[in-house]
């Protein structure tokens, strides 16, 4: 089965596009108007175009910027346009205990499950220490829970 990725660029992703190429002119990722899904948009039209530095941009942003509710997201997005460094960004998030539980019970997790199923073969191999250590403790009476640090 073969799948065909398309990508559509939104107006206010091609005008920030289109900026950076004739302008050289970053886009203010740090904006309160500028969400995850956008600069998503944007990394991917910035790999569509072969726009290097707009991409590694995007993708540091998108590094500074993961949580619980667009973790999975942009798991798939750094998976779909090998971005080894946002995607080991976001296994760490998910590795950490707190966050573990909440993102496998969101929908996006599900979704992740779906299209995603080599991605879910990495995911496990990278949660199961952490999920062996958690079990270990938690089968103690008190049921206590650890917190992993760096």
């Amino acid at each position: 089965m073969k799948i065909l990725w398309c990508v559509i660029v939104w107006v206010g992703n091609l005008q920030a596009l289109l900026r950076f190429i004739y302008c050289d002119v970053i886009p203010d990722l740090d904006s309160r108007r500028v969400d995850t899904m956008m600069t998503h948009n944007l990394l991917a039209a910035a790999d569509r175009y072969g726009i290097k530095t707009l991409r590694s941009l995007c993708e540091s942003k998108l590094c500074e910027n993961i949580a619980i509710d667009t973790v999975t997201s942009t798991l798939a997005l750094a998976e779909q346009y090998g971005c080894f460094q946002l995607k080991s960004m976001c296994l760490e998030f998910i590795r950490l205990p707190q966050n573990l539980e909440v993102v496998l019970q969101t929908d996006g997790f599900k979704n992740l499950k779906e299209c995603c199923p080599a991605l879910m073969d990495e995911l496990l191999k990278s949660i199961a220490p952490v999920f062996l250590m958690y079990r270990e403790i938690e089968g103690d009476a008190d049921r206590k829970r650890v917190k992993l640090t760096k």
